[in-house]
């Protein structure tokens, strides 16, 4: 059986309504690791507004543009608000939302637990990049992120691991 096996109906989606405890597991199962600071170490949530991650990089590609796919929001090109769709979409269906590497969905679809986390106020918080169905054009560019306590979970917070350290 799968770690999280899909619901019925619900193959090709992106694994959602897991805490960065499970995707910082899955990542590790799968021999790669969270997607967070370029170095391969934990990023520093402090740092998140203003930091290259991994993440980042890989959404704004080799031009390091402000969405995958260029610089001008383009509504309906992912799927966030204005595509009307309201739940996450397979992954590809918006053709469009890709980077110049071929990586689909870093802006929209959903919100991508990110290593970078730091404890503040007592509570253990993470960041989540790159919006998601529910979000407009602020949230989902490369550079947007949003900080959340690292066991929530929603049918909107997924996850992209990335190659690990060499």
């Amino acid at each position: 059986a799968a770690l999280w096996p899909y619901a019925s109906g619900r193959a090709g989606r992106p694994v959602v309504n897991v805490d960065w405890c499970d995707a910082e597991a899955y990542c590790a199962w799968a021999q790669k690791r969270l997607c967070g600071s370029i170095e391969g170490v934990s990023g520093d949530l402090a740092q998140a507004p203003t930091r290259a991650s991994a993440w980042t990089v890989a959404c704004g590609g080799n031009t390091a543009t402000q969405y995958p796919y260029g610089n001008t929001y383009e509504p309906n090109t992912c799927n966030t608000r204005d595509s009307l769709l309201s739940d996450s979409a397979i992954v590809s269906t918006f053709k469009g939302c890709i980077n110049d590497q071929a990586a689909f969905d870093l802006s929209g679809n959903v919100w991508e637990w990110e290593d970078a986390c730091a404890t503040v106020g007592g509570d253990r918080l993470c960041a989540v990049r790159g919006g998601s169905f529910r979000n407009d054009a602020f949230n989902d560019t490369c550079q947007g992120f949003y900080s959340a306590p690292f066991r929530t979970t929603y049918d909107y917070y997924g996850f992209r691991c990335c190659a690990s350290q060499r």
